[in-house]
Parts: structure tokens; C-alpha cells; sequence
């Protein structure tokens, strides 16, 4: 049976018109709350490193309300399970830099 409220996209990689890759993508509720892991590639030092970020939209509450962190980590099982944190408990625009804070935080204390 599926779930008509979830849609989970497998990893992939999509370019956007910055350069910024989306690996991930979910979205609940028929679209109104969408979720992407973002990479992009920086210069630091003569070496090209990765970094990964999060883009939520939602519009779930009339207006759609946009945000997006980036350069959260350059690991990628980190940004994985951050991303799996926050689609699991329906993070929002509004909240989304307090559950990074506090998840970095308990992750490197």
C-alpha cells in the first residue's frame, strides 16, 4: 500500500542554476512541505571539498515560507542523518536553524 502523504526520492544528483547538487528529496503532505540534501563544492586550500546543506520549503500554512543552510558538514553520514532527523519529525522553515544548532551541538560536544 503507499503512502499518498510521503514521497521518498532515492539519492540522486540534480544540479540547480548556483551550481548546488540535490542528492535527496522528500515531500509530505501532496507537496505543501518539501525537503532536499544539498551539496556543493567550495576551493579551500587548493582542494575541492564538499559540504552539504538542507532546503526546506513549505507551504502548508498559506504562505510558502523558504529556507536553506549550507555548509553544515562535509561528512556525508552526518548530513544523511540530519536529513533523516528532520524529515522524520516535520521540521519547518521557522525551526530549522534551532534543530541544527542543537543536533551539531550533541554531535560534537
Amino acid at each position: 500500500m503507499q503512502n499518498n502523504c510521503m514521497n521518498i526520492h532515492e539519492e540522486r544528483q540534480i544540479r540547480d542554476e548556483r551550481g548546488m547538487i540535490k542528492i535527496l528529496e522528500e515531500t509530505i503532505g501532496n507537496g505543501h512541505l518539501s525537503y532536499a540534501l544539498i551539496k556543493q563544492s567550495q576551493e579551500y586550500e587548493g582542494d575541492i571539498v564538499d559540504s552539504y546543506g538542507i532546503r526546506i520549503i513549505c507551504s502548508l500554512f498559506g504562505a510558502q515560507e523558504e529556507i536553506e543552510m549550507l555548509d553544515i558538514t562535509s561528512d556525508y553520514s552526518v548530513a544523511r542523518e540530519l536529513f533523516e532527523l528532520v524529515t522524520v519529525n516535520l521540521v519547518t522553515p521557522v525551526t530549522l536553524k534551532d534543530v541544527v544548532e542543537d543536533y551539531i551541538y550533541d554531535k560534537y560536544q
